[in-house]
């Protein structure tokens, strides 16, 4: 399977080639940086957050295959008062902000991206939250987002196989 990699604003350094790979390592797919968007789109004003619904229309709109948009600004949705990310669930497009993952030790950083990210393309492939402390376990605040496991469970690793083919 191939992945697009879009970032979205300023994100950070060499944030966007590190994820690409580590996505790569883990899910077994092709990981490709596509040319990044410099504005996000969806600011809404009155919550001062970006809309994280317009987002994935945009990159929906954008990109053929499947695709994966790292932004740098707070994003929501409704009713939620801000998400880590969204993504269309058994759709193509998904979206993550480095917004509230931020650490200033650079490894933890990078491990709540990489969770985050692994969350919203495993909804991409039809996968719902899970009870266990897989990747897949929602979650409401980076002390859940520490919490849980960089792994999938063994029902969750299944549906990535099959994706692979």
């Amino acid at each position: 399977m191939r992945l697009s990699l879009v970032g979205i604003g300023r994100v950070e350094g060499d944030t966007l080639e590190w994820l690409c790979g580590a996505l790569s390592e883990v899910l077994g797919w092709r990981c490709r940086l596509e040319e990044g968007m410099e504005v996000c789109p969806g600011y809404n004003p009155l919550r001062g957050q970006y809309s994280a619904e317009v987002v994935l229309w945009t990159l929906s709109r954008r990109h053929t295959g499947r695709v994966l948009g790292v932004v740098s600004e707070d994003i929501y949705a409704e009713p939620m008062n801000f998400v880590f990310g969204l993504a269309e669930l058994r759709g193509r497009a998904a979206v993550v902000s480095t917004f509230r993952l931020r650490h200033p030790e650079r490894r933890r950083f990078r491990e709540r991206l990489l969770k985050e990210a692994l969350h919203e393309l495993g909804h991409t492939l039809g996968m719902r939250h899970c009870t266990s402390p897989c990747v897949m376990s929602f979650s409401n605040s980076l002390a859940e987002v520490d919490e849980k496991s960089m792994e999938f469970c063994q029902e969750h690793l299944r549906m990535l196989r099959q994706s692979r083919g």
